[in-house]
């Protein structure tokens, strides 16, 4: 018996779509003869590890996400309740897991997943931030540490009622919205930022963090590409009933570079395909199993797997109307009363998923939500684009109803398929040329001519305007060329025109035509690559594929089928080639060995000063992002006026334990010492209309790592001795715990041990004004105070009662500004007393002065000794009255 070739079988009317006919039809021969039940452990076999490997994904997205948003996001958790889960699945559906149609073969498989991997090996762990890569990693980090999304600013926190809140505004909130580049400033009270893009993705690979190590979550990628891959294949076998057209369209996709790249640079359009690979799948399946084989579940993980791919990327309202396309044509064109019937469900439940997924962004990322709605829709719907909206969004159901009572009775629903069947084809291949001929236009008027040099996208920000070739290079077709390359975009124009005899394909004709639309009048620039080339993963260049190879697999023996052979055959060589380009070189290699050398001696409650404002270096955001949620350290942005600020460095210092800097200054500002150093090169594919090829430096300079020894005292600045100051490091024995006022003295003796380095460098030296309350009342009305500096007596100073408050001024030499050595002011307190011993309260701390804040002034009298200030009655301050 000769062996059949089932890529040769063309799929004929409508209803024929799922007949039992196609699920008996012969997989593979054995000398000669039908291997059916082989096939059938085969196809059981293989689907059942698919069918639990998607479960597995969207039950781990949904807890997963669910956890995160809640706060209480722990990996291990989060993994072992999937698998329970799954687990559940399992059981419950055992003996139901193949798909309609042939089996797939392991060696297929085995193959496509090996070359796949192959290419995608290592990711890339790009922790920089200020680009949405980074952004995802830094998430990443923040939910597997914290368990959560709700980020807040800590440092403006422990700020917001200081004086030093104003230089930290100036230096650390780029706009009044924005924080760092993708963190948003949501609350300026409360510190609350918000951080930019949907969140699924980032628990992923918070999974994988939390699970395999801290280096390991980019590898959430590798599953979703060797996934994507798999989808793919067995999508491909589902609509053409053909191996080697499934086994061409995973080679395709599996040796793609575009698919190669991201699959291993973390942004989100490797997962949305491989969402959208899963909800197809099942439909799919659903579609082309027989009435007895069909399973409703199919349907069910279908939603949820397009739920997955909304609640990953927020472009889900690109396909919603595919949709709602999709079940208007079922209801005038599908004889099969039951799948008509769920059709509708199908579709109205993946809208309704879509709509969850806008109430999720609006919740928790609203500032981001909120901007893409407008840039996307304004342009197109003008300033009114949220009525039009809304008039689409009760007009598109009306519609819809009106197609259903149209079609409920069978010879009108006949009637209606027939008249819009030949002239929907017809319109495709219309608007498809139309949109090409357009594209080529809009090109050519940005090339060579100057449409568009008043554009600030275009012309300003990029330079494209005018530019000649490179500016054709910059466009979405030329980058369909080099990724696709010219063979399969030509196959695919030629093809676009061709009548599809099976629904199925049909809605992936005009699926993929969309997109080319799409992506050519409107998504139509890639300013440089492989970055902007993203655009085109997620729908256009893996569908366009699909779509090729499925239309090759329904044509007859000819000219023309060994021509597009040849054109897949050479397509498979190119893209093998170019991804091959991308094998030993690694994106932002080296960034993060840097920073965890440079963050090592920074404990939990230290502080970095991160110097990036007035230096040439690194972009704050690009440093600031990582430091803060992937090393998880308080990190302060600073300039050098920040720096020259005294007062706002001792207020940091006084709240956190240690403050370290990071600066590309070899010279260190004065108070700090040198730490460490550390050549911060970090490696980049270069920016090129072509495919990735070349790494150069992105970043390439010398990082500093400084620890402040000393604070400077500032001149001229009161500075007071409340609790968590930083002079309250001065005082050594006999002073007792600073309060909410000051620091009370607590025995006949107290000490104060200064750093003449921390003073200001004066010639002639300095005068000290100390602000003391004392501790008088009618039994026991004075306070006498011997002040010595270095052992030598200064002054004498006495507080009679009623007088409460003492100033008292302590003249500091040149000579002993320039010395090593600490100087020590003594105060000998000899009428100190205890409250208890004064019949004031029960307190026995032997009290006499209460330091209250300190100042310093250049001394302008050489030589000379200031006279004590004569005691006056002064109000108490506000919380220092005398304890009781």
């Amino acid at each position: 018996m000769p062996r059949r070739d089932v890529a040769t079988i063309v799929v004929g009317r409508y209803s024929d779509i799922g007949e039992n006919r196609y699920m008996s039809m012969p997989t593979e021969t054995v000398s000669g003869a039908t291997a059916e039940p082989r096939a059938h452990a085969t196809r059981v076999t293989v689907d059942r590890v698919l069918d639990l490997v998607v479960v597995f994904a969207i039950i781990t997205s949904l807890v997963g996400l669910a956890a995160a948003l809640a706060g209480v996001f722990h990996a291990p958790q989060v993994l072992l309740g999937s698998l329970l889960l799954t687990g559940w699945y399992a059981y419950r559906t055992q003996g139901r897991s193949a798909l309609p149609g042939i089996a797939p073969r392991w060696w297929h498989i085995a193959l496509l997943l090996g070359v796949a991997l192959f290419f995608r090996l290592p990711a890339y762990h790009y922790v920089l931030g200020g680009q949405d890569e980074g952004l995802y990693v830094n998430i990443a980090h923040y939910i597997e540490r914290t368990g959560g999304i709700e980020a807040h600013d800590t440092v403006k926190q422990r700020l917001l009622h200081t004086p030093a809140i104003q230089q930290y505004t100036q230096d650390n909130q780029v706009t009044v919205d924005s924080y760092l580049a993708g963190v948003y400033s949501r609350d300026f009270k409360n510190g609350k930022v918000e951080f930019q893009f949907y969140h699924l993705l980032p628990v992923w690979m918070a999974l994988f963090y939390g699970i395999f190590g801290s280096t390991f979550g980019v590898y959430a990628l590798t599953f979703f590409a060797l996934l994507s891959v798999l989808l793919f294949y067995r999508l491909t076998l589902l609509l053409t009933r053909s191996h080697n057209a499934a086994l061409t369209a995973g080679a395709l996709l599996a040796l793609n570079p575009l698919h190669a790249f991201f699959s291993k640079f973390p942004v989100t359009e490797v997962p949305t395909l491989a969402f959208s690979l899963g909800g197809f799948t099942l439909l799919a399946a659903y579609w082309s199993a027989g009435i007895e084989h069909r399973q409703q579940r199919w349907l069910i993980l279908s939603v949820l797997m397009f739920l997955c791919l909304f609640v990953t990327r927020i472009s889900g309202f690109m396909y919603v109307p595919f949709f709602i396309a999709l079940a208007m044509v079922t209801l005038a064109c599908d004889p099969d009363p039951q799948r008509r019937r769920l059709m509708q469900r199908w579709t109205i439940a993946v809208t309704a998923a879509y709509l969850i997924s806008v109430i999720y962004g609006l919740t928790w990322s609203h500032s981001y939500s909120h901007d893409i709605y407008l840039a996307v829709f304004e342009p197109l719907l003008g300033e009114s684009w949220k009525v039009w909206i809304a008039l689409i969004a009760v007009g598109a159901p009306m519609l819809w109803v009106a197609i259903a009572i149209l079609t409920r009775e069978p010879e009108r629903r006949i009637r209606l398929a027939n008249r819009i069947s030949g002239p929907l084809s017809m319109l495709l291949s219309v608007i498809v040329f139309a949109a090409l001929l357009i594209g080529l236009l809009k090109i050519y008027r940005l090339a060579w001519t100057s449409r568009y040099a008043s554009d600030s996208w275009l012309a300003d920000q990029w330079h494209l305007a005018g530019g000649g070739w490179r500016s054709v290079g910059a466009t979405s077709l030329w980058t369909l060329v080099v990724y696709l390359g010219p063979l399969l975009l030509l196959a695919f124009l030629v093809l676009i025109g061709r009548r599809q005899a099976d629904p199925r394909i049909r809605f992936l004709r005009w699926f993929v035509a969309g997109f080319f639309v799409y992506a050519l009048l409107l998504q139509w620039t890639v300013p440089y690559g492989p970055y902007y080339a993203r655009y085109l993963l997620c729908e256009l260049v893996p569908y366009l594929i699909l779509f090729v190879v499925c239309a090759w697999s329904a044509m007859r023996v000819g000219g023309g089928r060994a021509a597009l052979t040849a054109a897949l055959f050479l397509s498979v060589i190119y893209a093998a080639a170019l991804s091959a380009a991308q094998i030993g070189k690694s994106e932002d290699d080296g960034a993060y060995q840097a920073l965890a050398r440079l963050t090592a001696p920074v404990e939990g409650n230290d502080l970095i000063l991160l110097n990036t404002l007035d230096q040439n270096g690194p972009d704050t955001s690009v440093l600031k992002t990582p430091l803060l949620y992937t090393f998880g350290r308080n990190v302060v942005t600073v300039g050098n006026a920040a720096l020259e600020n005294s007062e706002y460095l001792a207020e940091l210092d006084a709240i956190y334990d240690d403050l370290f800097l990071i600066s590309p200054n070899p010279v260190p500002p004065p108070g700090f010492n040198l730490l460490d150093g550390v050549r911060f090169k970090v490696l980049a594919f270069r920016r090129t209309h072509l495919f990735p090829r070349d790494v150069v430096p992105a970043q390439d300079t010398v990082l500093y790592l400084y620890r402040l020894d000393r604070v400077q005292f500032p001149l001229g600045s009161v500075q007071t001795f409340t609790a968590g100051e930083a002079w309250l490091q001065w005082l050594g024995l006999g002073w007792s715990g600073a309060e909410s006022w000051g620091v009370w003295s607590a025995a006949p003796q107290a000490e104060m041990s200064i750093n003449p380095h921390q003073l200001p460098d004066v010639k002639n030296g300095l005068i000290l004004h100390l602000d003391a309350r004392v501790f008088v009342t009618p039994a026991h009305p004075r306070q006498r105070v011997d002040l010595s500096v270095d052992g030598v007596l200064i002054d004498q100073y006495s507080a009679v009662y009623p007088a409460t408050n003492l100033a008292m001024q302590i003249p500091i030499g040149e000579e002993l500004l320039e010395s090593p050595r600490r100087i020590f002011i003594d105060f000998a307190l000899p009428d100190a007393i205890s409250p208890k011993e004064a019949g004031t309260g029960s307190d026995t701390r032997q009290l006499a002065i209460g330091l209250i804040d300190i100042s310093a002034s250049a001394n302008t009298q050489t030589g000379t000794s200031p006279s004590p200030m004569p005691a006056q009655n002064q109000p108490v301050p506000q919380g220092a009255n005398p304890p009781r």
